[in-house]
């Protein structure tokens, strides 16, 4: 495995209703009990694999209505794979309208945190 790619879903929540959505939005989001599920499985299967590359991608709903688990989950995984020596890169998927200066802050930490070893 060269590159292992993932997808969770952090919450079914959103804060729009776009006609052409293809999430059927719920009022369920992503408990921490399961980040913790879910993070683990992946660096099982990542210690199995070896792979030398991890992508993440985060979608919803909207991911900022779950910010917290995201930004927990997404820094978790960064610095299991930094510790093993994966290269790991994450994005998400956001209709943008929950971003605030706070949350692209630490998103930015986390960003600068993983750079700087580079």
């Amino acid at each position: 495995f060269g590159t292992i790619k993932t997808k969770t879903l952090v919450t079914r929540r959103c804060n729009n209703a776009c006609t052409y959505c293809i999430v059927d939005a719920e009022s369920y989001h992503m408990s921490h009990k399961t980040a913790m599920a879910v993070d683990r499985f992946i660096f099982e299967l990542a210690r199995k694999k070896r792979p030398r590359h991890i992508e993440d991608l985060y979608s919803g709903g909207e991911v900022f209505l779950n910010p917290k688990i995201l930004l927990e989950s997404a820094t978790r995984r960064a610095h299991f794979f930094r510790g093993c020596g994966i290269d790991y890169e994450f994005s998400l998927i956001t209709n943008g309208t929950l971003i605030t200066k706070e949350k692209a802050a630490r998103f930015a930490a986390m960003l600068k945190a993983r750079y700087a070893d580079e």
